[in-house]
């Protein structure tokens, strides 16, 4: 069944919960990162794609597990960490990719990690949504994604 069609049926997609569930997180991530301010030099982006990377290889081996796989399409090829890799090697070791190009970044020099998916952001996002919503999962699952989401959203920068 598709958002729309749950949407429709009065019933909540799981990513509506999980965004939920995660709001207070959210909100205060996206404190930090504007305090950061990470598009307004390579100076202080250059630390933000330090923070992407260090983070991408923390979450690096879920990409890999066959049983999420299973569930997700393209998992495998979900993951950012060769691209926040090669962006540290373009910034000398030094969210958004528009303002990263102020900087004269791209998604071939200094921000891969920020380009868009080959069939498009759109797509690629509402293909996982899609798949994050036909997942069949019981009560302790979902209480487990729950917490799942809120601990990738509580990570330390």
């Amino acid at each position: 069944m598709d958002t729309s069609t749950l949407t429709s049926a009065g019933i909540k997609p799981r990513s509506a919960i999980l965004s939920a569930a995660t709001d207070d997180l959210r909100e205060a991530l996206h404190g930090v990162v504007a305090a950061a301010a990470p598009f307004t030099s390579r100076e202080h982006f250059t630390p933000w794609v330090l923070v992407q990377h260090r983070f991408q290889r923390e979450i690096e081996p879920l990409y890999r597990i066959s049983a999420l796989q299973d569930w997700l399409p393209d998992l495998a090829n979900r993951g950012r960490l060769a691209a926040t890799e090669a962006d540290l090697s373009d910034l000398s070791a030094a969210v958004l990719f528009r303002k990263a190009q102020t900087l004269g970044l791209s998604e071939n020099f200094g921000s891969r990690h920020l380009a868009a998916a080959p069939e498009g952001r759109t797509r690629h996002w509402r293909q996982f949504i899609e798949a994050l919503g036909r997942l069949e999962l019981d009560a302790a699952d979902e209480t487990r994604m729950r917490e799942a989401a809120r601990d990738v959203c509580a990570m330390p920068a």
